[in-house]
């Protein structure tokens, strides 16, 4: 079973008696945006870290990701051949 912790929210007395009015689950709908937010700074998070690890990363000259590939088509194909 999960197991819940209470977070509390203050909003305006308009918001909150407009709230009131109408039959709406609150907490559900706080819990589903909440999650929404989280994964989307997550993500964010997660981008960033990739960008700066890319940037930290030794520079290569043009083509090198070319010759590493068709190096190892060709090793593989050794392989499978010989």
């Amino acid at each position: 079973m999960e197991r819940y912790a209470t977070v509390s929210v203050k909003v305006s007395k308009e918001i909150k008696e407009r709230m009131a009015r109408l039959d709406v689950k609150w907490g559900r709908i706080l819990r589903q945006a909440i999650e929404q937010e989280l994964q989307r700074v997550e993500r964010a998070k997660a981008v960033d870290s990739i960008l700066e690890f890319a940037q930290r990363a030794p520079r290569t000259e043009d083509g090198t990701a070319v010759k590493i590939i068709k190096e190892i088509r060709e090793e593989i194909g050794e392989k499978n051949n010989g």
